[in-house]
Order: structure tokens, then C-alpha cells, then sequence
């Protein structure tokens, strides 16, 4: 591709599905991708396709990052609350971005394993991977599942009903409560007790280790992602706008005690403007 490092992504039978199956999620992610442009979705370069078998290759850049999972190994405490609350910002307003396009776009499969971090040198920056689930919000789109322990209890519960926002923003509640704990949600239940509770619609209360900042605040937005119906969920605007409190919050208790305006920013994260008026107007 002219020099530069790409990734190239081609349906093959792994993972409990057959390369029918491989095969319609990477056809459906090339025509989610040809509509969608943001910093922090991976970006699609083109394709190939061999008009004589009907093979697909997706060609995409080629993320140079860490898995999630790999990331957060070591870090989860309180001194890194700036990596968590970054990550957690960038893909909220990924969700934002999708959920607000014309037909409106669900990822469907948001999880910690779709999501690579890479270390810049203005902080952590996260990639949201993986758009074979997603669904351009027509009236005959239909959800195409996604993973159990991640999934809204209606979508287990009516696995053929209309895919909604909402279900999306179920997904990010889980993915907060892992940005900051490191705990994958529901490893605890089986299958079939998963599936149980979606139906008697019921959703286990999270487990916060007692060394991890502000959680009495992310369970607060935990629970409201979480919320059963799922018309009691905020929309992306209200979560991210409630995320950026929090990073002021967090901002504002790491300022050094000598009374200086300027933060105590870590330091891969970007330098604080000096000027309020300059903060305000790059609000």
C-alpha cells in the first residue's frame, strides 16, 4: 500500500463459526467502514476482492498498539486513573460518533477485546476494532448477536429484534467497570445462568476493589449504562459528559498542595494550558 503498514483481514472458519459466517461479518464490516471516519475507529484503506472465488481482504492500517487486557496488566491503581479515565473517554465518543450518523450505526460487540491502546506520546489512544456485528440502523436490520457475558439482556433475551443504542451503551457499562478494574464481567456464571438472568432481567451488582479511585462515581455510571429497561439508559452525550466530570474531578485532587494552578499532570498525559480563557475556548 505505497509503503505504509497495513493490516489485511480475511473471513476464515475459527472461533465456533464457519467461513459462511467468517465471511458475512467481514462483508458487513466493509460496508460499515466504507461510512464511518473517526480517530478512534480503525481506519479502512480499501479492499481486494477476487471476482473469481468472491474472496474478500480488507485492508486497514495497522494499529501499533497493546490489547486492552495487556494495557491495564500492572496498572490497575489508583495513580493511573488518568490511563483509565482516557481510554474510557475515547470510546464513548466513538459511540457518540456512530450513534448519532444518519442511519444510525450499533456497534454490537463491544467489548474489552475489540479495543487496542496505543501508547502516544500525548497519552494512551484507544482503537475501536471489529465492525462485523455492527448494523446501519434501517427498518429491516436485525441483530446479528455478539459475545454472551457482553451483551444487553434484551438482545440474549430476543436475539432477532431490532439492534437499538441502547443495547451499546449496556456493553459500555461493562467495559467501564473492566477499563478500571480489570475484571471481565460475568466470568463467574455459566452459560445457561446467564441467559436466566436476562430473561428474570436481572443484572449482578459489580464488585469494586477497594483500591480503585472514584468508584463509588464510575458505579454510579456503571449502573445507569446498566439500567433495566433499557429506555431508562442514557444516550453517549450524557455518559461522556458525565466521564469529563469525572477527569475534572480527578484533575482537580491531583493539583499539588503549594496551591499552583497548574496540575499535576502524568506524564503521558498532554501539558495543562496555563491560560483559563484558552481552557475554556478549546472546550
Amino acid at each position: 500500500m505505497y509503503g505504509m503498514e497495513i493490516a489485511v483481514k480475511i473471513a476464515r472458519a475459527a472461533d465456533n463459526k464457519s467461513y459462511s459466517q467468517a465471511y458475512a461479518a467481514l462483508s458487513n464490516e466493509l460496508r460499515i467502514l466504507r461510512h464511518i471516519r473517526h480517530p478512534h475507529i480503525v481506519l479502512l484503506h480499501g479492499a481486494a476482492i477476487n471476482r473469481t472465488t468472491g474472496e474478500i481482504a480488507v485492508i486497514l492500517e495497522r494499529v501499533h498498539g497493546q490489547k486492552l487486557t495487556t494495557f491495564l496488566s500492572g496498572r490497575t491503581s489508583p495513580e493511573n486513573m488518568h490511563f483509565f479515565l482516557q481510554i474510557i473517554i475515547d470510546v464513548c465518543s466513538v459511540l457518540w460518533y456512530l450513534h448519532a450518523q444518519k442511519p444510525q450505526v450499533v456497534h454490537g460487540d463491544l467489548k474489552a477485546a475489540n479495543v487496542l491502546i496505543e501508547l502516544r506520546s500525548t497519552g494512551p489512544h484507544a482503537k475501536l476494532l471489529d465492525f462485523g456485528l455492527s448494523r446501519l440502523l434501517s427498518q429491516t436490520a436485525h441483530s446479528h448477536g455478539g459475545t454472551l457475558n457482553w451483551m444487553a439482556p434484551e438482545l440474549i433475551r430476543n436475539p432477532l429484534d431490532k439492534p437499538k443504542a441502547s443495547a451499546d451503551i449496556f456493553s459500555f457499562g461493562y467495559f467501564v467497570h473492566f477499563a478500571m478494574t480489570g475484571i471481565q464481567p460475568l466470568t463467574s456464571y455459566s452459560r445457561d445462568c446467564i441467559m436466566q438472568m436476562a430473561k428474570d432481567g436481572q443484572v449482578p451488582a459489580l464488585h469494586w476493589p477497594s483500591t480503585v479511585a472514584f468508584c463509588e462515581e464510575a458505579n454510579t455510571i456503571c449502573k445507569q449504562c446498566l439500567a433495566l429497561p433499557a429506555n431508562q439508559r442514557p444516550v453517549a452525550p450524557q455518559v461522556h459528559a458525565a466521564l469529563l466530570g469525572l477527569r475534572a474531578t480527578w484533575n482537580h485532587r491531583t493539583q499539588p498542595a503549594s496551591g499552583s494552578n497548574q496540575l499535576a499532570v502524568p506524564s503521558l498525559m498532554p501539558p495543562p494550558l496555563q491560560d483559563p480563557n484558552a481552557y475554556r475556548e478549546a472546550l
